[in-house]
């Protein structure tokens, strides 16, 4: 891994013989690799309930409820909205009082990475950023489960059955993360420190603008206790970092506003589309399967293939430039969407419909087989390679000690607020185009294929103004840390 983007964490790996974590040769011990593998079974588990939650809440909404297209994808848009706005409380309890994982998602979302983490980190940069890499590879393992066997059993035989199933799945990961309690790396209780990044902050907006002792020479030093101020220099310097990072992960905001389609309108477009392929019946959100394929075979391919032979040619892209990639890529899922729908009904227009029974509800489809969504799931998930593990490490990588649940909390939150900007974007469209809709109940009389292609249009004007942000962004380094950020400014200039 290059040395402008190595993580904030205490390798040592200059000293390995006193690391009772690592061999000679700088490897991990057995009891590590052992806790790190506890920790990815048992988030392969929550993902595979999350995802059998999520997977089918459309057509649960529909089909049970009676609700509308646009109101089923509003509730999934608030649902997955609200599992991942809650991280940052999760977080801020890990950072300050070391509660277990196992409390509920927003404990899980923002814990578990950075905990896996800090299970292999004496190994080394390039042992988490591996980490990262399986991390995600083991949530797709559960996530395939949850999109052909459960969503099978949802739509085919019944939901209570196909909601039993990840319950079971729960109770399982539950188990196998309390079997290893006795053997992880702890870290060490810090105290409220979402708290004191508060108050540093709410000092500063009170005192900026006030005079200081000793020759304050910006608005942080006010805040410092050497210069009069109540708080540390290590706290100013971590809300420093934090304000640092927060502009790169709104920059995913969008981002995930088009990630969540895949669990909505791409599901209602799959209803519209032929779901029997011979005598079988292909269950529509089993579609997200080439979703989590596609994850599968790109992290090994990026992890084992492609970025050692760039880092070879000492082309390895940075983090930055990897979360960008991922923006295009789903820009490009998002136009061949719209490709799919205009095409889809124009072969109504000239064939007509087909009537199809997708659990107790009866739907009219166009005769395009809705293997025709392989493209468009499988480039989402080509983009998460990219920008969502991506983001995981570059929160975990510019996160001080102390901060590193509450970045990792931030980063899953901009998930949410992406998730809730898709359904108020719904909501929007369906009043906007009342006299013409986009987005009726039923699409074939609508213009879906606008949505998709405005949400494609978002997507690249939030890429344009993301480059000159991510080209002017320094990398926060292990030496920097142990400097303090204001030394390795100074050490900068003067270097210069």
């Amino acid at each position: 891994m290059d040395s402008d983007i190595a993580p904030l964490i205490d390798e040592e790996h200059n000293r390995n013989m006193s690391n009772p974590g690592t061999d000679s040769n700088n490897r991990l011990s057995v009891r590590r690799k052992l806790n790190a593998l506890g920790i990815l079974v048992t988030e392969m588990c929550e993902r595979m309930t999350f995802y059998s939650i999520s997977g089918n809440i459309v057509i649960f909404c529909q089909n049970m409820l009676k609700f509308s297209s646009a109101t089923a994808a509003t509730i999934n848009g608030a649902f997955i909205g609200t599992c991942y706005f809650s991280p940052i409380l999760g977080g801020a309890i890990a950072d300050s009082y070391a509660v277990f994982v196992a409390i509920g998602t927003g404990g899980i979302k923002a814990n578990v990475g950075p905990f896996g983490a800090d299970q292999v980190k004496e190994g080394g940069s390039k042992a988490v950023e591996v980490f990262f890499f399986w991390f995600y590879w083991f949530i797709n393992c559960g996530t395939i489960f949850s999109f052909t066997v459960v969503v099978y059993l949802q739509q085919n035989v019944s939901f209570a059955i196909g909601y039993a199933v990840p319950s079971a799945g729960m109770l399982i990961a539950i188990k196998i993360f309390l079997a290893k309690r006795n053997h992880y790396e702890h870290p060490k209780i810090q105290g409220s420190v979402l708290k004191k990044m508060f108050g540093v902050g709410f000092y500063l907006l009170r005192n900026c603008r006030k005079r200081g002792i000793n020759d304050a020479k910006t608005c942080f030093d006010k805040a410092k206790i050497n210069f009069g101020g109540p708080y540390s220099n290590e706290d100013v310097t971590n809300f420093k970092l934090l304000l640092k990072v927060i502009p790169i992960f709104l920059f995913t905001i969008i981002y995930w506003t088009l990630n969540t389609q895949s669990g909505s309108y791409f599901v209602i477009q799959g209803e519209r589309l032929r779901v029997k392929v011979n005598s079988f019946t292909i269950p529509v959100a089993s579609l997200n399967i080439f979703n989590s394929v596609c994850i599968m075979l790109f992290i090994p391919l990026m992890d084992r293939v492609i970025y050692p032979l760039m880092d070879k040619f000492g082309k390895k892209p940075t983090q930055l430039q990897r979360l960008g990639f991922g923006m295009i890529v789903i820009t490009t899922s998002f136009l061949i969407s719209g490709g799919l729908e205009i095409v889809r009904k124009k072969d109504i227009e000239k064939n007509g419909v087909i009537q199809q029974v997708i659990g107790d509800k009866t739907y009219n489809a166009s005769h395009v087989t809705i293997l025709g969504q392989i493209p468009q799931f499988a480039l989402t998930g080509a983009s998460e390679v990219f920008t969502s593990i991506t983001s995981l490490e570059f929160a975990y990588s510019q996160a001080p000690k102390s901060l590193k649940s509450v970045i990792m909390g931030i980063n899953l939150m901009m998930t949410g607020l992406g998730s809730y900007l898709g359904s108020l974007l719904i909501n929007v469209i369906k009043k906007a185009t009342a006299n013409d809709p986009w987005l009726p109940d039923d699409i074939n009389k609508g213009k879906l294929e606008y949505f998709f292609f405005l949400l494609a249009g978002l997507m690249a004007l939030n890429f344009l103004i993301f480059i000159p942000v991510s080209k002017s962004y320094q990398y926060v380094t292990k030496e920097t840390d142990e400097l303090g950020e204001d030394n390795a400014e100074e050490e900068h200039k003067n270097e210069n």
